[in-house]
């Protein structure tokens, strides 16, 4: 009958561990309709996840002490596991959040880079690449301005 074709093709495309729980479904029907359910949990799992996921991105923080590229390590794991569950996290999320949790010491150059570039064109990696090119001349400036004892000198 089709209904045991319909079985019989269902379960011939399937991998082993999705053939394990739909082996005894005594219908084409009953398969699929298990099927489905199995999916649409699923589904709904990735979702909650995805949602997780975004919550955790919302509040990250970078913290005073924190490198750069420490910080900037943790925002890309992040969007490799938004991809990962299908999700999207693009470079104007990224760079928006990235700017919005800067430290104090950054403002000045968060500023210009709002000032002269489209926030919505700028490359992810672009505004981390200004922003370290900023950190690395505050830390050389910093470091060149210790005397030989190590103290800090003011200018």
């Amino acid at each position: 009958s089709k209904d045991k074709k319909a079985r019989s093709h269902l379960l011939q495309c399937l991998p082993d561990d999705l053939l394990m729980r739909v082996a005894k479904k005594k219908s084409g029907k009953e398969v699929w309709d298990s099927l489905k359910a199995w999916f649409v949990g699923v589904d709904r799992v990735k979702e909650a996840r995805l949602q997780t996921l975004k919550s955790e991105f919302d509040a990250q923080r970078m913290k005073e002490d924190e490198t750069l590229d420490s910080y900037t390590g943790r925002l890309m794991a992040m969007s490799v596991k938004f991809s990962n569950l299908g999700g999207t996290l693009d470079d104007v999320a990224l760079v928006k959040k990235l700017f919005d949790i800067m430290p104090n010491c950054f403002i000045n150059v968060v500023a210009g880079i709002e000032q002269f570039f489209d926030l919505l064109k700028l490359a992810f990696e672009e505004a981390v690449g200004r922003l370290k090119a900023f950190e690395d001349r505050t830390w050389r400036g910093a470091r060149s301005v210790k005397s030989d004892s190590g103290q800090l000198l003011l200018t």
